[in-house]
């Protein structure tokens, strides 16, 4: 298991700046008719945008747990969920749950009865990363819409986390602000 060098703060800032971009070019409708080079990138490149920001969430989140700056080199995404503690994963799932808002009808549809419907997410999506950044005549499917909500349960999570931890700093949904 190899393991990088990996601040947590600052991966779950960028995380949260990718998410914000990635809702962005995904909300932009109007681009096709303006120019299609451009229409075709914002394809490819919003899936790449949720997973890779799911992966460093991830991450920040792991890092944050175990108070370590290691976290291991891939972009598995179910991996990187396995490797936090069981409790986590635990109100990962809890909380998942109650911000589904998208999820429900689609994964069941699907999945009758997934054990973990954040797992099943995370398993769909477990190779997006990769396999978006890369042309391919095959078609390729992402969970954008899910990711968006993974991504937002996994920096609830972290922002009460680190809350908790530092009372002495505020925290909006966008940065950091020591008071």
């Amino acid at each position: 298991m190899s393991k990088r060098g990996f601040d947590h703060f600052f991966g779950m800032q960028r995380a949260k700046s990718m998410l914000f971009l990635a809702r962005e070019l995904k909300e932009t409708t109007d681009i096709k008719k303006q120019d299609p080079l451009l229409y075709e990138g914002r394809i490819v490149t919003t899936p790449a945008l949720f997973t890779l920001a799911t992966e460093l969430a991830l991450k920040a989140l792991y890092c944050q747990e175990t108070k370590s700056n290691k976290a291991e080199a891939t972009h598995d995404l179910i991996k990187l969920f396995e490797q936090l503690e069981e409790n986590t994963q635990e109100e990962l799932e809890a909380t998942f749950e109650e911000l589904g808002r998208n999820t429900r009808g689609r994964l069941e549809a699907e999945w009758p009865k997934p054990p973990s419907k954040i797992r099943y997410v995370l398993h769909e999506s477990r190779r997006t990363f990769v396999s978006w950044r890369y042309p391919s005549r095959s078609s390729l499917t992402c969970y954008t819409g899910e990711l968006d909500e993974v991504i937002s349960t996994i920096i609830k999570i972290y922002d009460k986390r680190e809350r908790d931890s530092r009372p002495s700093i505020y925290y909006s949904s966008h940065l950091r602000v020591l008071v």
